[in-house]
């Protein structure tokens, strides 16, 4: 015996429920959280919902913040850094 669907409505609160714990909790929302919270497989998620993915998930979901050079340190900078840090934890192992 096939187990009924959730209507559009039940998926939509479904989504509106993921992005606002994904939100609250500072992570990104994902479709798997979505299936998990319906109890539906991927395969047959994406095959019935996938344009309420398209229409009610993705547009709401706030792009990837771009890294910028000045947000990561330079790679010289960070390997020298990691040098000067290792050298001075080491002790002389010869007496």
């Amino acid at each position: 015996m096939k187990r009924a669907l959730p209507d559009a409505d039940t998926v939509k609160s479904a989504i509106d429920t993921v992005l606002e714990e994904a939100f609250a909790s500072g992570r990104r929302p994902t479709v798997t959280a979505i299936e998990r919270r319906l109890g539906i497989p991927h395969a047959t998620f994406h095959r019935h919902y996938a344009g309420l993915i398209d229409t009610h998930f993705r547009p709401r979901i706030p792009a990837a913040r771009a890294e910028t050079h000045t947000d990561r340190p330079k790679a010289d900078e960070t390997k020298e850094e990691n040098l000067r840090r290792l050298r001075k934890g080491r002790t002389p192992t010869c007496a």
